[in-house]
């Protein structure tokens, strides 16, 4: 669901993280699920769809090389929520 970029939104997600890491999901694949549904949002501009993709590259990055996934999940998801609201913001100001 992204139709709110909050705080508790985040921890929600953060929760969500954890549960699929304890039942043995790594975090690479993980990254790819969620890349795969951040591309196919509706509404979406260009730019900001870039800007994810190059977010989850960089994070696909530092998941490999560090040994806490969760804190790179959860970057990328605050990340991805932040280009979200970019996006709704641009489209705003454009109606």
């Amino acid at each position: 669901d992204f139709k709110e970029q909050t705080p508790a939104q985040l921890k929600r997600i953060r929760d969500k993280f954890y549960d699929l890491l304890v039942n043995c999901i790594d975090g690479q694949t993980i990254l790819k699920e969620l890349l795969q549904n951040f591309i196919k949002m509706e509404g979406m501009r260009q730019e900001s769809t870039k800007e994810i993709i190059h977010q989850a590259a960089e994070h696909e990055k530092t998941l490999m090389c560090g040994s806490k996934a969760i804190y790179h999940l959860e970057s990328f998801a605050a990340h991805a929520m932040e280009q979200i609201i970019v996006a709704r913001n641009n489209k705003m100001l454009i109606e």
